[in-house]
């Protein structure tokens, strides 16, 4: 259950997890069956307004995601792979009455878009089975049902990395996924593993009167989700731009013009691409070049792609962040929290450490900092100054 309204790379679990927290105490559950082994005892809810002395799981997701705006922005590129879309200026000339398509090497003038480009499209998805029940089941035998598993068909199908599961009735929004999940192929069937934490029924999340739920009761969890596959759809990525060339109106007034086309990768790494026009032809299922639409270069391309940093080795690279950024994201985000998170010890030893701000000078304390580091962008926490420099070890930084 543990969802929210902004969408992050890293998901909530997976940030609870390398904080510390209780998954059952985070998804706001408790277990008299497991009552003994918890860690911190305190249920977390969705929204600030439900317990105004903690943080909520809303709260964290915005903080992960400003974390991931900001390590984005200085590396230069997508910390995991996701679409985008944006508009490029066409290479021009130092003359600007020189127009030309070509460069020196007589091809297309390259385009800058995010660097570890992985392919033109945009985002897809395709219903593989809505509602699709869920099996309850104790593992390991301790008396609390742990296991959620979903078996549906594969069809054709054959990548794990593009299923994925959502909250029934939200029509494949990422706010509404459910991660982290497994999932394997076994004769024709996607089986999809899912922590039963993660299964709580969201509607108990949104009361007023709000409570901690019993994950004792089987009511307390849904008994559905529906099954996605989310995919990068080829068919659509670049539009050729062309602005209206007289210095009159025309009809329709003040409209320019444009042509659809395909990008090429030059450099992946750094994000060069090239284009070509051309109309994609759904039973080859590739594009078929056609001639310039107009005689001069476009003024801008219209850019739809996916790009991000794959974990190298990973058979789940689009979908695994690599543990170097999940651990940066967590000291970042701890920064940008700013009420308390909960009262476990261990989990308030974690962020204590990233939130001691190192340009302050006490009576009892100081510290030793290079002077570099009070200059900061993040800040001047340990966790800011660690996500910076982290930014800038050997070969994880892409300046173009």
């Amino acid at each position: 259950m543990a969802r929210a309204s902004t969408p992050t790379w890293l998901s909530l679990d997976r940030w609870a997890q390398l904080i510390g927290l209780n998954p059952l105490h985070f998804n706001q559950m408790t277990s008299t069956v497991l009552n003994g082994r918890k860690t911190c005892g305190e249920g977390w809810f969705q929204y600030d307004w439900q317990d105004s002395d903690r943080v909520s799981r809303e709260q964290v997701a915005i903080a992960i995601r400003m974390a991931e705006v900001q390590l984005a922005e200085t590396v230069g590129y997508n910390l995991l792979p996701d679409w985008d879309d944006r508009i490029v200026n066409f290479p021009r000339s130092a003359k600007p009455e020189i127009r030309t398509l070509f460069d020196s090497l007589s091809r297309v003038k390259s385009l800058e878009v995010l660097p570890h480009f992985i392919s033109g499209g945009v985002r897809a998805t395709t219903s593989v089975e809505a509602s699709a029940p869920i099996v309850f089941s104790d593992p390991d035998g301790d008396g609390f049902n742990e296991l959620g598993t979903v078996t549906v068909p594969a069809g054709s199908l054959t990548d794990v990395s593009e299923i994925r599961a959502f909250f029934s009735g939200h029509s494949a929004e990422p706010a509404w996924e459910i991660r982290p999940i497994k999932v394997s192929l076994s004769g024709g069937n996607f089986i999809i593993q899912i922590q039963s934490w993660l299964l709580g029924d969201p509607d108990l999340a949104e009361v007023w009167a709000v409570s901690v739920i019993d994950g004792d009761d089987p009511a307390s969890f849904v008994s559905t989700v529906d099954i996605y596959r989310v995919y990068n759809d080829p068919s659509i990525q670049a539009q050729l731009l062309w602005g209206p060339e007289s210095g009159e109106c025309s009809d329709p007034p003040c409209e320019g013009t444009y042509q659809d086309g395909c990008l090429h990768t030059r450099d992946a790494r750094l994000g060069l691409v090239s284009f070509s026009p051309g109309t994609w032809d759904a039973e080859s299922e590739t594009f078929s070049r056609v001639s310039l639409l107009n005689s001069v270069p476009p003024d801008r391309v219209r850019c739809r792609y996916y790009s991000g940093y794959e974990l190298p080795g990973s058979p789940l690279s689009k979908i695994t962040m690599d543990p170097y950024w999940e651990t940066t994201i967590v000291a970042l985000s701890c920064t940008l929290l700013d009420r308390p998170v909960c009262s476990c010890s261990n989990v308030e030893s974690y962020i204590d450490r990233w939130v001691e701000d190192l340009s302050r000078v006490q009576d009892d304390h100081s510290y030793v900092v290079n002077p570099s580091d009070l200059a900061c962008p993040f800040g001047t926490y340990r966790g800011s100054i660690y996500a910076w420099r982290r930014c800038f070890q050997e070969g994880r930084r892409i300046s173009r």
